[in-house]
């Protein structure tokens, strides 16, 4: 069961010094890249099912992230972006500026289609 961004805070991050929310930080993390990378793995034929989905716990992964990095600026703490994160943060700020995307799939000896 996912509980909401509040409550997230209230059970897990009040009260806690800038070290603790920055260790619940660098966790919520290792988890959202854990699920990412389960989610993406083409060779992974037999999922587990689950409930909550694993799209679903990334949703909320992320938004406890978001609640945990306010949480550490209240606690006095000065939140930096990673190099991932900073990539991230500027593909989102320019993604009005995308007007094509092409794909090729495919390769070796079946020959590959491209997509735009």
């Amino acid at each position: 069961m996912m509980i909401s961004p509040e409550s997230y805070y209230e059970e897990y991050l009040k009260g806690k010094t800038k070290e603790e929310i920055m260790t619940a930080i660098r966790g919520l993390k290792q988890e959202i890249g854990h699920l990412k990378n389960s989610m993406e793995n083409p060779y992974d034929g037999i999922k587990t099912v689950m409930h909550p989905s694993e799209d679903t716990r990334l949703h909320w992964n992320r938004e406890y992230l978001e609640r945990a990095k306010e949480a550490y600026a209240e606690a006095g703490g000065t939140y930096t972006l990673s190099k991932s994160e900073e990539k991230a943060a500027d593909f989102v700020a320019n993604i009005d500026a995308i007007s094509k995307i092409t794909f090729s799939i495919g390769g070796y000896f079946g020959g590959h289609q491209n997509y735009t």
